[in-house]
């Protein structure tokens, strides 16, 4: 093979290479919140379909996570102040899950876990450990900050349920206990 042909060769590799990791960080971009770098919508719906297709993923149980006094936050100390105090919800919503949770923001103030082989009782304290972080106060910009956390949680009933269906359920345990006082968790249980 002639020096010319290898040459033309390695070019148009290394432009496939490139293309190909342009198209891996495009994807990446389109499903990562940019404020926070958790999941989006977008993205954690790739990942609840990664799962739901995962014959070894028996259960996968739905945290929706509301925050609790941040429009105030807001309010009195400005948008600037409320993204910093979002990223630090993050990292502590990272620190209080396993590896294998998908910790997603899917609104201003809202969050949402999908934790994958997550029985009741684990659900239960992963909740207790959202409360507990949140409400704990955050240092930002030289002012301390309290706000706290609502949780609902929901469970697919198996893989062929949508993940539409389980936020819906997530969300109605969610107002639940938002209307029971804040600063709670609950799980959905269907009324008869």
């Amino acid at each position: 093979m002639s020096q010319y042909v290898l040459e033309s060769t390695a070019r148009v590799l290394a432009l496939v290479i490139g293309w190909r990791n342009q198209v891996v960080r495009l994807r990446r971009t389109a499903a990562t919140d940019p404020l926070t770098g958790l999941a989006n919508r977008a993205g954690l719906r790739e990942q609840w379909q990664r799962y739901a297709d995962a014959p070894e993923t028996s259960q996968l149980t739905v945290l929706s996570i509301d925050l609790d006094r941040f429009k105030t936050v807001n309010d009195s100390h400005g948008h600037p102040v409320g993204d910093e105090l979002l990223v630090e919800v993050a990292a502590r919503l990272r620190h209080v899950v396993r590896p294998s949770d998908v910790v997603a923001r899917v609104g201003g103030d809202e969050f949402v876990i999908v934790a994958p082989l997550l029985d009741e009782q684990g659900a239960k304290s992963m909740a207790e450990r959202i409360v507990s972080s949140i409400q704990q106060p955050f240092e930002i910009r030289e002012r301390r900050l309290q706000i706290g956390a609502s949780v609902g949680i929901s469970a697919a009933a198996d893989s062929t349920t949508s993940l539409d269906r389980v936020l819906e359920y997530s969300d109605q345990a969610l107002y639940e206990a938002k209307a029971d006082g804040r600063g709670r968790w609950l799980v959905y249980s269907a009324r008869a």
